[in-house]
């Protein structure tokens, strides 16, 4: 049933996001061939048509992005809270399935987007080096570890690892932090948005109380040494290993955060639902 599920939220949503990525990736390819064919032209007019499309183009790849987002929590808001609500929560799965379907689509969709509105910029300014600066990024990571023994190497591998799941892990819970806000406003019979508003502020703060308190206590306990120790078992004590420590700890941070965000939004959809 979850890889139904699964495949709902695809149905739903994909058409949308190929929609969006499709037309920001055409139209950047359709800018590269204008730009190719009017290359070193004079004429005025066409100069005045080639930057308008320029512009267009730009314009066309910020929409994108704020499209996605804005396709996201419209259809949380929708299939949950409003008119298809009716239908998604007579479903016979439980709530936890649903929202762990909508978190699956969802890194997907952040990998999507990562990679194709890069590739589409690349398109239009004929300028594949930015690939290129990060294979030159990792060959010199490589000749960085030469001297580095077989342990010190896998960390330098590891902080990258992790610090590309962090960044995503970032994404994810932002997304969340505002389907989590927008379920608490939900609940109440009036003011709903102004709730979800208030709701997402005190969430907010919680949050950043916690990140504060946890540098203090990193801080004060040097718990990143005793970590970095913990994990390695006294062998590697150098800033790579701290470094990696801290990420990762970051790392877990971000995803109890996500779990509790998902947890809210579970509790509150169960036992506080309250349709449009």
């Amino acid at each position: 049933m979850l890889g139904k599920l699964i495949k709902n939220e695809f149905v739903n949503r994909g058409s949308q996001l190929l929609l969006i990525l499709g037309g920001v990736l055409g139209l950047n390819v359709l800018n590269a061939i204008i730009l190719e064919v009017t290359k070193g032209t004079t004429n005025v007019y066409v100069k005045f048509f080639v930057g308008l499309f320029e512009f267009i183009d730009v314009m066309a790849i910020i929409a994108g992005i704020a499209g996605i987002f804005f396709l996201t929590i419209r259809d949380f808001g929708d299939r949950l809270f409003k008119s298809q609500g009716y239908l998604t929560h007579t479903l016979p799965v439980k709530t936890s399935s649903i929202l762990f379907a909508r978190m699956v689509c969802d890194v997907v969709v952040m990998v999507a987007a990562v990679l194709v509105f890069p590739l589409a910029i690349s398109i239009s300014l004929r300028d594949f080096s930015l690939y290129k600066e990060i294979i030159n990024l990792f060959i010199q990571l490589i000749e960085m570890t030469s001297g580095m023994t077989v342990a010190e190497k896998g960390l330098v591998v590891g902080i990258i690892i992790v610090s590309v799941i962090g960044a995503f892990l970032g994404g994810l819970a932002s997304l969340w932090l505002f389907n989590a806000a927008y379920a608490i406003g939900h609940s109440f019979n009036r003011s709903k948005r102004a709730w979800s508003i208030i709701a997402y502020i005190v969430l907010t703060n919680i949050i950043n109380f916690f990140a504060v308190v946890f540098v203090y206590i990193m801080n004060i306990s040097e718990l990143d040494r005793k970590i970095s120790v913990w994990v390695y078992n006294n062998e590697i004590h150098g800033s790579l290993g701290i470094m990696f420590s801290f990420i990762l700890i970051m790392d877990f941070i971000a995803v109890l955060m996500i779990a509790g965000l998902a947890a809210i939004t579970n509790y509150t959809l169960k036992n506080r639902l309250n349709l449009e």
